[in-house]
């Protein structure tokens, strides 16, 4: 199995480049909700928990970081903040890492509140700052991208309809 990646001509719809990222044999592909671009990097998640930088013009290979254990899927995109590419995993212990952007080297790691999550971060400012806000399946939270010291000033009880009930 394999994730791919393509860049597109926007005005031809030519193939510009492709990334093609091998599996282990045991790891099915996943949906990938989205990538993140900053200076001349992009940044996709893979289906065995990595994070790989390519160059954007090429779709040449920068740097490929773990993040998490196989089972372990990315819950969103990843956003970058401050030079670093942040994202969640899912699962019975979901982190959030921040890796320096142009090294993949790993500047933080916290664990997530939730297990369930499908969404990815945001940058919000609140209280006269910037957080980076993650929701859950109860819990929204906000940290500081810098640190990922949790911010204090976005922290919040999620509640859900289903079925026309709130829960």
């Amino acid at each position: 199995f394999k994730d791919v990646l393509q860049a597109v001509d926007a005005v031809t719809g030519d193939i510009l480049w492709q990334y093609t990222y091998r599996l282990p044999k045991d790891v099915t592909p996943t949906p990938k909700k989205s990538i993140a671009i900053y200076d001349s990097l992009v940044f996709m998640p893979t289906s065995d928990a990595h994070i790989v930088a390519l160059d954007v013009k090429t779709g040449a290979l920068v740097w490929n970081t773990g993040v998490g254990q196989q089972g372990y899927p990315m819950s969103g995109g990843p956003i970058v903040a401050r030079g670093k590419v942040i994202f969640g995993t899912r699962g019975p212990k979901p982190v959030i890492v921040a890796l320096d952007a142009t090294t993949g080297k790993e500047a933080w790691r916290v664990k997530r509140p939730v297990q369930v999550s499908w969404s990815s971060p945001v940058l919000v400012e609140a209280g006269g700052r910037t957080e980076l806000v993650t929701s859950g399946s109860e819990l929204v939270v906000g940290y500081d991208p810098a640190t990922g010291e949790v911010g204090g000033a976005v922290q919040s009880r999620v509640f859900s309809v289903g079925n026309g009930v709130l829960w």
